[in-house]
């Protein structure tokens, strides 16, 4: 691949060197919660859908930060409060320690331009009238103010930053395959020099045999730009190989967050004990004992008391049903929310079944 020059300074997204060394991403106590119509019945207050209650993180400059959850867990609620597309009910969101709401309404080119989104589906998410020229160049003229021809030359640039041909520009989306797709939804993403893109299950579309490709497309970008990213998967596994840190999320709760490697070696929730059990083991050498997890996830119109996780927990005590866990750090940068985690870090018992050799 030859070399190309980096990227056009989004000036108006970068902080001075006089500016403090903050995250790019900030979310303290966030809260999101949706009022259901109940039709002509408005003397009756309506149902709400408690999608977020109460969510902390931050995202270092350079760093991925996964969250894993199942469907329902507020994964997908938090990239749309992220990317301003949902206004929160409470809690707060910071760019740069900057306030996101703040910022929407005083200077949005900002913040448009320095978080950018790749989603799931990437023939959903490229308009289908456009060719692949107009769809990366389209934020590179609104936000750069790039015309003519070094907006074309921007154009091959970032095409081949993503390893396709500069003659593809003059396609149009559906000559291509998913994989490629999604290599042109990435391209558009870099093409304003973000500070922070949010992978919305990024490779969850895609085959198995291109999953692993497009994975290391973004860890080269990354390496290369020093962007930051959110990474949202129900897959445990993908989340694990590429993530400097993960957050669990469950029916809007963060219930525990650590370094992957941490994670894997030492996981105290039983949630995350669970979710790491259903992680497939590929070498046909080994077999393990499975214990999936018993019911469904609870519902978000009525969460369940206390720790939202106790109806379908194998570990669960009295005080489970009644007193939500705090979000605590037992361990150094190593948070959970379960009363069976003591001080130490110490997981709940019984654990589950370890891995085993065959003979």
């Amino acid at each position: 691949m030859p070399p190309t020059e980096a990227l056009p300074a989004a000036t108006t997204t970068e902080p001075s060197s006089a500016e403090p060394d903050v995250s790019v991403i900030s979310v303290h106590d966030l809260v999101k919660h949706f009022p259901l119509q109940r039709g002509l019945r408005f003397w009756v207050e309506p149902p709400t859908v408690r999608a977020l209650d109460g969510v902390s993180f931050s995202i270092a400059r350079g760093q991925t930060y996964g969250l894993v959850g199942e469907s329902g867990s507020g994964k997908s609620t938090i990239a749309n409060l992220l990317l301003g597309l949902e206004t929160p009910t409470s809690g707060e969101v910071l760019f740069s320690g900057q306030p996101v709401q703040r910022l929407l309404k005083s200077d949005a080119r900002t913040y448009r331009t320095g978080v950018q989104a790749v989603f799931q589906n990437p023939n959903a998410s490229l308009n289908p009238r456009m060719r692949v020229a107009e769809i990366v160049g389209e934020l590179l003229q609104l936000h750069l103010k790039l015309k003519g021809e070094a907006r074309t030359r921007r154009v091959a640039e970032l095409l081949t930053l993503v390893g396709l041909p500069p003659t593809y520009a003059q396609r149009f989306p559906h000559e291509f395959s998913g994989g490629q797709q999604q290599r042109i939804a990435i391209a558009r993403a870099i093409s304003t020099n973000p500070r922070l893109i949010v992978l919305d299950e990024p490779v969850s579309a895609l085959d198995v045999s291109i999953r692993a490709q497009v994975l290391n497309l973004l860890s080269d970008l990354q390496q290369q730009f020093g962007m930051s990213y959110l990474l949202i998967a129900h897959d445990l596994a993908v989340v694990q190989r590429v993530s400097d840190v993960v957050g669990v999320l469950y029916l809007g709760k963060m219930v525990e967050e650590c370094a992957s490697e941490e994670l894997t070696e030492n996981p105290l929730h039983p949630y995350t004990r669970a979710l790491l059990d259903s992680v497939p083991i590929p070498d046909p050498a080994r077999r393990r004992e499975r214990q999936p997890i018993q019911g469904e996830i609870g519902s978000a119109l009525n969460p369940p008391s206390g720790c939202r996780f106790h109806p379908r927990c194998p570990v669960a005590i009295d005080r489970c049903s009644v007193e939500e866990p705090p979000l605590i750090e037992v361990l150094p940068g190593h948070r959970v929310a379960c009363h069976l985690v003591d001080a130490t870090g110490v997981a709940p018992e019984p654990p589950l079944p370890e891995t085993a050799e065959v003979a």
